[in-house]
């Protein structure tokens, strides 16, 4: 796309996600080795326009997820701190840039790197890497974040989270286990595992699902 060419807050930036709103008219990326989070709204073309670029309320911010209410949400992997991982919540704003609402809130697990919301936008899980754990949250209408539970679930290094479309199933990507674990979602965000899909290729790394 002509004239679409954008630069981050720096050189350098270690960009660790970059993701379209739920409306698809702002883009959001964060930012791993700046501590930072760059915004930008689009226009009618798709074209990114100003670039908004503020503090991320913890360090090493990587993976987020959408919510509802213009919300998005951010795992923080504190460079690694054992039992230092953070989450954080921010409001997109109509011109493009992001406030934060609430963080960082304690994971209680090492490098949270990954993040998921479920579709009604109420639970967060988080993928703790090192930790070989996946965290959840509960969300409040106003996008405040409340820990349910340090260690839902154990995977062995998941590297990736995907949500089916109505809510009820969790898939996880282990990447060391080469496998991906689906787990059955309660209304309180409580996690039950149904099966285990294993003999992945070695060097799995994402995981989508329609």
């Amino acid at each position: 796309m002509p004239t679409s060419y954008r630069k981050l807050s720096a050189e350098g930036t270690g960009p660790a996600q970059i993701s379209f709103d739920r409306d698809a008219d702002a883009l959001v990326v964060t930012e791993k080795a700046t501590n930072k989070i760059t915004t930008f709204s689009l226009n009618d073309n798709g074209i990114p326009l100003d670039r908004h670029v503020i503090d991320s309320a913890g360090t090493t911010p990587f993976g987020f997820s959408f919510g509802k209410h213009g919300q998005f949400f951010v795992a923080e992997a504190q460079g690694g701190a054992v039992n230092g991982a953070t989450a954080s919540s921010y409001q997109l704003l109509e011109d493009g840039t992001a406030q934060l609402i609430d963080g960082a809130i304690a994971v209680g697990q090492t490098a949270a790197c990954w993040l998921i919301t479920t579709p009604n936008g109420r639970i967060a899980f988080t993928a703790d890497t090192p930790a070989s754990a996946i965290s959840s949250f509960s969300i409040n209408r106003g996008g405040h974040l409340s820990l349910l539970n340090a260690k839902a679930a154990t995977e062995d290094h998941p590297t990736d989270l995907a949500i089916a479309s109505d809510g009820s199933i969790l898939y996880t990507l282990s990447g060391g286990g080469h496998s991906i674990g689906v787990y059955s979602i309660n209304k309180a965000g409580a996690l039950k595992k149904l099966e285990s899909l294993d003999s992945l290729p070695v060097g799995v790394t994402g995981l989508i699902v329609r």
